[in-house]
């Protein structure tokens, strides 16, 4: 299930759009400055997609240590009060 944020940035209709832009720029006879003006939007939508996935990495990270108990204690250390 997709949360409100990656639904408002659209990752997998931004990687649509990459995947048709490549698919055209490698057909035979392509427009010079159609083609030039597709790989500048390519660019651009990489660039958007790499920001995105390093943030999600960010937040797997955070994530991963929300539930990491530290080192120095153990269940017995810090019991639980119920």
């Amino acid at each position: 299930m997709a949360n409100n944020k990656t639904a408002a940035f659209g990752f997998g209709k931004k990687l649509e759009q990459l995947e048709a832009i490549t698919a055209s720029l490698e057909q035979d006879g392509v427009d010079l400055d159609k083609g030039l003006a597709q790989f500048d939007e390519g660019m651009k939508l990489v660039s958007e997609l790499r920001a995105y996935l390093n943030e999600a990495a960010g937040r797997v990270e955070e994530i991963k240590q929300k539930y990491d108990l530290p080192q120095a204690q153990t269940p017995s250390d810090n019991p639980l009060p119920f």
